[in-house]
């Protein structure tokens, strides 16, 4: 397992205080990088994202405290990650892994990936897509 560069006392901060186990990077990218881990707080494997940015964190804590209080679980057939856990001091999600797809039809992608915005209902989102109008 190859870890973060910047942020080692962030990764073992979080393993001392949540008993866990990392496996496998999973990606790297501007917000934060993404590990496989394991833990004997859950059943099964999991992902656990470190973000570098307080905003970016919470940004993404957000949208999927959203998810859960509208209890997505799946976008056109495609499983969303749903969130385990999270720390606040060390800008830290825990969310289950989903088997990445593809889609087909007449859906936008970007690289195969389906993005979705989550918003306060009875807003309306600021851009579409031209197919999505």
């Amino acid at each position: 397992m190859t870890q973060p560069e910047n942020n080692n006392w962030q990764v073992e901060s979080y393993r001392q205080r949540w008993d866990v186990e990392l496996l496998d990077s999973l990606g790297a990218g501007i917000q934060g990088n993404v590990f496989s881990a394991i833990s004997p707080r859950h059943r099964y494997v999991f992902a656990v994202k470190f973000h570098r940015r307080e905003v970016a964190f919470y940004r993404e804590l957000t949208v999927y405290r959203r998810i859960q209080e509208l209890e997505i679980n799946e976008v056109c057939g495609h499983q969303v990650p749903q969130l385990l856990a999270h720390d606040t001091e060390l800008f830290v999600l825990e969310m289950t892994i989903v088997t990445p797809g593809r889609l087909h039809g007449d859906l936008p992608t970007e690289n195969n990936l389906l993005h979705v915005a989550v918003v306060p209902a009875g807003v309306e989102p600021l851009v579409l897509h031209p197919t999505l109008r």
